[in-house]
């Protein structure tokens, strides 16, 4: 327990104090606990090298054409454009439900901090036009995109998953939609 304290510190540390990329961070805590569980330095970059490269095996191509096809949409301003229509279908009190609609749909393809990049500004927007407070309407945003984020590949996080527990990846899509969308629907119900 004390290693993974420790773990998370470095995670932590290297991130908000020394500014290093989140990556580089993780890859000095999975160095450090190795150590501190008892391998050596050889060894544990060993484990770290085939861990990552039987995961990269399985989930390397989708995740590399969904980082491709996000990076796409955002610079195209496709992804903006998709936001925009789901929004004129939901107006009124169902507004709430489009902007939740939307960060599920994006985080799909998009990672979700950028999926929040693109979608703020309408969120903004929507807050103004609506009289809902800021905080109520980036709630659901959030809520969308870290439903998208957590139950639907191609996002690294379900893909994963799938490959890890022999998830068929079909089944991993269709009902990961399935309780994205019961779940997104249930909340803006329940809080709209």
């Amino acid at each position: 327990m004390l290693n993974l304290v420790i773990a998370i510190a470095i995670i932590i540390v290297g991130i908000v104090v020394f500014k290093l990329n989140p990556s580089i961070s993780l890859i000095v805590e999975s160095l450090v606990m190795g150590v501190l569980s008892g391998y050596d330095l050889l060894h544990t970059s060993k484990i770290i090298t085939e861990g990552f490269g039987n995961m990269m095996m399985s989930i390397g191509l989708p995740v590399g054409f969904g980082v491709i096809l996000g990076q796409l949409m955002s610079e195209t301003g496709c992804a903006h454009v998709i936001s925009e229509w789901i929004l004129k279908i939901f107006k009124g009190k169902y507004a709430i439900f489009g902007i939740a609609l939307s960060g599920l749909i994006l985080t799909i393809p998009v990672f979700f901090d950028i999926a929040v990049i693109i979608l703020i500004s309408i969120a903004i927007s929507m807050s103004k036009q609506t009289n809902k407070q800021l905080a109520l309407v980036t709630g659901f945003l959030v809520m969308g995109a870290a439903l998208g984020q957590s139950l639907l590949p191609p996002t690294p996080n379900p893909l994963a998953a799938a490959d890890i527990f022999g998830f068929d990846l079909g089944i991993m899509m269709t009902i990961g939609a399935l309780v994205a969308f019961v779940v997104c629907t249930l909340s803006c119900a329940l809080y709209n």
